[in-house]
């Protein structure tokens, strides 16, 4: 966990703020990819809004990983019928630049896909996007009508119909 400088941020993170914490998608050394999730474990139980005291140290943290591609299709498939003509990209806006998409499904597929487009290819505009934060972690969802459903342009001249 701390050998990684990145998760080590995580874990560090978590402790000084006595709360849940994730580090961005990444490879694991049991193989495959995804975020781990920090959880500082503490003795006693703090009332809501209160922060953990200097007496109150973490008795240890818990770390889980967290799949997102599974995760997200398993809520898309919970709303469908989600149009097939959308494409959907999930941004970790913290993540370093190249490694930002950590979702990506492609109009017609009804899960994610493992090989995710150049991060540029999600931001071309038009697109719909929203901002979310989870365990302390900003990330954009961003869905676009695929390219191939948009209206087709018309070659006549302008005022010509």
């Amino acid at each position: 966990m701390l050998t990684d400088p990145i998760r080590s941020a995580a874990v560090r993170l978590a402790l000084a703020k006595g709360r849940v914490a994730a580090a961005p998608s990444g490879p694991l050394r049991a193989g495959g990819s995804a975020s781990v999730i920090y959880v500082p474990v503490y003795g006693s139980i703090a009332p809501a809004g209160s922060s953990q005291g200097d007496n109150d140290l973490p008795m240890g943290i818990l770390a889980f990983r967290l799949s997102i591609s599974p995760t997200i299709d398993a809520i898309v498939q919970a709303l469908e019928p989600v149009p097939r003509d959308i494409d959907m990209y999930v941004l970790d806006d913290g993540a370093p630049v190249d490694h930002r998409i950590i979702y990506y499904r492609p109009a017609r597929q009804v899960v994610g896909s493992e090989h995710a487009p150049d991060e540029a290819a999600a931001l071309v505009d038009p697109i719909y996007g929203s901002s979310l934060t989870f365990a302390g972690r900003d990330w954009t969802v961003i869905v676009r009508r695929h390219r191939s459903s948009w209206p087709r342009r018309s070659r006549a001249p302008v005022g010509v119909s």
